[in-house]
């Protein structure tokens, strides 16, 4: 690298491209606002349910919102880092208008199946991993967390449009918009 210094530094051209910052701050911007929207969105919940409810209560919602997020961990992360690459190189394919309208709809069928499995199955496991029976009505928020689940990453599939069309100013009104009915 020492040896290749002065070349480096002799082939180096130094200029700034006014209307590609321009054009950067107008699409990252906006996601930068939605990232802090979407944080809210997660934990605004939270601190509505610890003034408007008891500790035990808080308590299984939180034991409930552990157990829903094996969805997150096993389904809708994997998928959602697997699904834009795909999708970028699919834009320009001629089965393009078929991927993009049968994948929303096999997303739905398997994470709907899954979310149906931890509703079935979250009572017995809840019961095996929370000995005290406190939390053991923290089953009931599963189907609704899972549900929850299920529709961002239906979320991330349907976003894509607006990255492609670069129309990223809606996704702060929608995220803000949906934070604001969250906490109501």
């Amino acid at each position: 690298l020492v040896i290749l210094l002065p070349y480096i530094l002799g082939n180096i051209e130094c200029r700034f491209e006014w209307t590609e910052l321009r054009s950067m701050i107008k699409y990252g911007l906006p996601l930068a606002v939605h990232g802090l929207s979407s944080q809210l969105l997660v934990s605004g919940d939270r601190y509505i349910l610890r003034m408007l409810s008891s500790p035990d209560q808080l308590a299984q919602y939180f034991l409930g919102y552990k157990f829903s997020g094996i969805i997150n961990v096993f389904l809708i992360q994997p998928f959602g880092l697997a699904f834009f690459p795909m999708a970028w190189r699919m834009v320009n394919a001629t089965n393009a208008k078929r991927f993009f309208s049968k994948t929303p709809l096999y997303y739905c069928f398997v994470s709907l199946w899954v979310v149906l499995a931890l509703s079935a199955f979250g009572k017995g496991l809840i019961h095996r991993f929370a000995w005290n029976q406190d939390y053991w009505p923290a089953h009931k928020v599963l189907p609704v967390l899972g549900l929850s689940y299920v529709f961002m990453g239906l979320q991330r599939i349907l976003s894509f449009g607006l990255f492609y069309k670069e129309k990223t100013t809606y996704f702060p009104v929608i995220t803000v918009l949906a934070s604001v009915f969250n906490i109501i």
